[in-house]
Parts: structure tokens; sequence; C-alpha cells
């Protein structure tokens, strides 16, 4: 017997249920023994049988759910013994081959153009005639030449007359023209480097011979001491102090030694024939400033 399908089957489960809900309801009835009202039998009836249509709702409900069934889509497979040895890849861009002609033809002699406008011949220039006469002037004679008159001899009365140049015109020490009247040569202009260097040249000389006094508040006495030196770099004169600084009442004793000393210092150290004797002007008199540390 083949089976009815599930949508078929619900109504009359739906029935049964009711029959079963009345029988239920007629139990209770008798049970308890007194007979339901007629009110009361109503309402009962339209409860059991909202609960009836309810559950055959829900029945349908879910029949029609498991009876749908999804779609399956169907894939061909072909089975094949061979496979072709073909690239499918796309193809790479390849320029195209340039077009040639199937012959290759003479090249045409260009044609000049029938509309060009004509350029007119060169006209040569005009031939400039040079005058074939040339004016000529006549050389104006030369005078002939005085003749020289020897003749003249010199006369016993004329005065003679004496010359500018002196017995001693060769003492001067230079040959070119100058305006000076001095037999001496002038010394060379010392610089701020030559300076600087003679003063080294000369504090040389001086430290080995200086010996500051000792005492309180010594280092701060500075004595200059002034004199002059002679070509050959020896003191000409009497070196003297012209200057003292530095004078405190605790060093005041000490201050005419300083002074006897510094003059000493300078006859010890000579001659000073280091220095350069072009330079003489700048050193030939000195001032120098004695301290403690020199």
């Amino acid at each position: 017997m083949a089976k009815l399908p599930a949508r078929h089957a619900q109504p009359q489960t739906s029935t049964r249920l009711i029959l079963i809900w009345s029988q239920v309801v007629h139990l209770v009835t008798l049970d308890n023994g007194a007979v339901m009202r007629q009110s009361e039998a109503i309402g009962l009836g339209v409860a059991v049988t909202g609960h009836a249509i309810l559950l055959a709702v829900l029945s349908l409900g879910i029949a029609s759910r498991a009876g749908l069934s999804v779609p399956q889509q169907s894939v061909a497979v072909v089975l094949a013994d061979e496979v072709g040895l073909v690239d499918t890849s796309p193809t790479p861009n390849v320029e195209a081959a340039t077009s040639m002609a199937p012959e290759v033809g003479e090249i045409e002699p260009f044609a000049p153009d029938e509309f060009a406008e004509e350029t007119p011949d060169e006209v040569p220039p005009p031939e400039v005639t040079k005058p074939t006469t040339q004016t000529q002037f006549a050389a104006a004679p030369k005078p002939p030449p005085r003749p020289v008159d020897r003749s003249q001899r010199r006369r016993p009365d004329r005065r003679q007359r004496g010359s500018r140049l002196g017995n001693d015109f060769l003492d001067g020490v230079t040959d070119q023209e100058s305006l000076s009247r001095s037999r001496n040569a002038p010394g060379a202009q010392a610089g701020p480097a030559v300076t600087a260097s003679l003063q080294r040249e000369i504090t040389r000389k001086l430290k080995p011979r200086w010996r500051a006094p000792s005492g309180a508040d010594v280092e701060k006495l500075v004595t200059t001491v002034s004199w002059s030196l002679g070509r050959d770099g020896r003191v000409s004169g009497k070196p003297r102090c012209v200057n003292q600084s530095g004078v405190n009442a605790s060093n005041r004793p000490q201050k005419a030694l300083h002074c006897e000393r510094a003059i000493k210092a300078v006859l010890d150290a000579q001659p000073f024939d280091t220095l350069p004797e072009k330079f003489y002007d700048s050193w030939k008199s000195v001032r120098y400033q004695f301290d403690r540390k020199l």
C-alpha cells in the first residue's frame, strides 16, 4: 500500500485531536458529577477548537519546510585520454613587422618650381679707373752747409768758469738721482713683524743676565730702562731708568735695587751684535721694560 504524502495526513490528525479533546472534556464533566452550563461548554469548545487549529497550522508549516529539496547543479565531466600540448597563456605584445615595398624604385630628380622667382644675374661692380697722371712736386734744393769757422781761438783775457763738481763727488752712496744732501744711507723701514723680531732678539740677550730682587710684592715692580746702541751693538753712554710702575708700601724698599739690576743686565748683555745692521735706525735707541717674568 502506497504511503500518502504528509500534507494529506495533516487534516486527519487535526480531526483526531479535536475528538480527543471533546472526549477529555466529557470525561471531566462526568467525573465531577455535575452538569456544565451551556455557556461554559461553549467557551471550552471554542478554546479547544482554537488550540486544535493552532496545532494544525504549526504542523502544516513544519511539513512544508521538510518537503523542500535543494536543487543540485549537474557538472559535466569529460574523460579524455589525450591532452593537447597547446599553450593557453595570452600572446605577448609583439611589434608588427615593417612594411616593405615589392620593388625599390629609383629616386626621381627634383623638379624646379615653375613659379619660383627668377633671380637676376649679379652685376659686376664698376671698375674704378685710377688716374694715369700723378702730380709730382719737385723737391726744393737744400741750401749748402755753411762753412764752420774754426779760426776762433781761446782768448787769454776770457774768464774761466769753475766746475760744479767737487773733488769729493764720488763720495755719494748711490748712482741714482736723489734730492738728499746726506752722505749716509737711510736705514730700512721696520714693519710690525720686524719690530717684534727685534724685541725677541733683545729679550734673548737680556734674559740670562737679569736677576730680579726678592721681597714682598716685588713681582708688581716694572722698570723701564732706556739706552743707545752703536752700529757694533755696544752700549753708548750709560743706561738710565726712565720710569717705574707698580710701586707700593711693601715693595718700595726694593725700588732702587730693581733699577740697578736692570741697568746691570743691559751692560752685561752687550754687545747686541746679532741685530741686523740694515734696521739700525729701529734699534739704535732702545726702551725696555724689566719685570719679574721678563
